[in-house]
């Protein structure tokens, strides 16, 4: 038989009649019941708790993200407690749920005597709720002594050494607002998901619209760039000076989008003035500013034929379109070329290389005639 000063311990320890019945809660709060928000204190970080992994007997899910939605770990201070938790560095955490209620409740204290203090604890805690067995029988990793008492989906679990923890849980609260939480987690993850893919959709639809503003085609056809179309003839007026038939001349194109307002820009004509080559250098360009360029084009015409972080081709039914990043001029560099009048050049370059030779050839023979 306990002693009457035995059973006001359980009474303090648990807040009720020292006798055989159910575990309600500790410390003043009561397991179902809304927190008092006069006891709550601070949240706590998971790793800040002294034992966040719950008895070996329950779901070992932890829960290591922050409070959510105010659920999580607090300090408290509790409004009714044995003389054993008067000591200065004692420490009380609650595990509160999403309705404001208490799952676990725990108590720490650092410098126990751990044989006397398990022995009044496990005496009244036996008296307060009953125990099948050995109370001791529960073993706890990380403490050298641990009981646990049992009563329906509730239960009390006390271990000591080096320090003593008093934790008292609502198992069937406990798991219910595990499942709870990890619906919200997948609820919220699924959120996220849908945000990051119409986020994706927006910035490709940005993406499409800066090139639309300096390239005419699509992907399956390069039909110019700076408002300069291929198989056009090359208005004068956007020539800076006089016209050369395969010579790079300076221009100023018609369309200039913000990007490009201080870039510079050749064009390559045919005789005709129908541009073979487009080219442009833009100033003032990081590696994020070219990746967004860069970006922009593959969006428009598809993933280039030669993908390096500082160098793309992309190949449009014969037509190129090549980027490339200068970092020590911080510059970007785009290059555009009809197909079409790029062959014509080279026949070109071919005919009048072959009147070259078809000219040195007859002068040879006019120099070497008679010998």
């Amino acid at each position: 038989m306990l002693t009457v000063e035995v059973l006001a311990f359980a009474a303090a320890l648990t807040g009720a009649a020292a006798t055989e019945e159910a575990i309600t809660g500790a410390f003043g709060l009561e397991f179902g019941q809304p927190l008092p928000p006069s006891t709550l204190g601070a949240s706590v970080a998971f790793d800040s708790v002294p034992y966040p992994e719950p008895p070996a007997n329950l779901e070992q899910t932890l829960p290591d993200a922050p409070a959510d939605q105010g659920s999580g770990w607090y300090l408290f201070q509790p409004s009714a407690k044995p003389e054993l938790l008067n000591h200065p560095g004692a420490r009380f955490f609650v595990l509160r749920g999403y309705q404001d209620e208490p799952l676990r409740i725990l108590a720490e204290h650092p410098e126990p005597r751990c044989i006397d203090d398990m022995l009044w604890l496990t005496g009244s805690l036996a008296k307060k709720y009953g125990a099948d067995g050995d109370p001791f029988g529960a073993a706890r990793a990380g403490f050298r002594q641990s009981a646990r008492f049992v009563n329906g989906a509730t239960q009390v679990d006390v271990s000591c050494g080096p320090r003593l923890l008093i934790e008292y849980t609502d198992g069937a609260a406990y798991a219910d607002w595990l499942g709870e939480r990890a619906d919200r987690q997948a609820a919220r993850a699924a959120e996220q998901a849908a945000l990051a893919e119409q986020r994706a959709l927006v910035e490709t639809e940005r993406l499409r619209l800066l090139a639309d503003s300096f390239t005419a085609g699509d992907r399956f056809r390069l039909l110019g760039a700076f408002g300069i179309p291929f198989g056009e003839p090359v208005d004068p007026a956007w020539l800076e000076a006089g016209f050369l038939v395969d010579e790079p001349l300076a221009l100023r194109p018609p369309r200039l989008p913000e990007p490009f307002a201080a870039a510079r820009f050749e064009v390559t004509l045919g005789p005709d003035r129908i541009p073979i080559r487009i080219a442009s250098e833009v100033p003032g360009v990081d590696e994020d500013g070219f990746a967004r360029l860069a970006g922009a084009l593959e969006t428009k015409y598809g993933p280039p034929l030669k993908s390096l972080p500082r160098h793309r081709i992309h190949k449009v039914r014969g037509d190129y379109l090549v980027a490339r990043y200068e970092p020590g001029a911080a510059m970007a560099r785009l290059v555009f070329i009809d197909d079409v009048a790029r062959d014509a050049q080279k026949a070109r370059e071919a005919a009048a290389h072959a009147q070259r030779l078809a000219e040195q050839r007859a002068q040879f023979e006019e120099e070497t005639a008679g010998l």
